[in-house]
């Protein structure tokens, strides 16, 4: 059996790991949506039709930004 202290010191040492692993994943998250919420705000002001956005093989048009926007931002704001 472990004494009281230890037992306190354990749980205390295991809320913190959870807290910091919860912490890096939110992380993540976070800074997907402030790059994505970057990018929709950039095609709004460029104001025109014809931008394309290349990532990898995927070529979005400014039309297909805007009608992923809404499940993009849920997703990234509720994960």
């Amino acid at each position: 059996m472990l004494a009281d202290s230890d037992k306190t010191r354990l749980k205390f040492e295991l809320a913190n790991e959870n807290m910091q692993s919860i912490s890096r994943a939110q992380g993540l998250y976070v800074t997907a949506l402030l790059a994505y919420t970057c990018l929709v705000w950039t095609v709004f002001f460029v104001g025109t039709s014809d931008v394309s956005i290349h990532l990898g093989w995927i070529d979005l048009k400014v039309s297909g930004i805007w009608r992923i926007t809404p499940f993009v931002l849920l997703v990234l704001s509720l994960a």
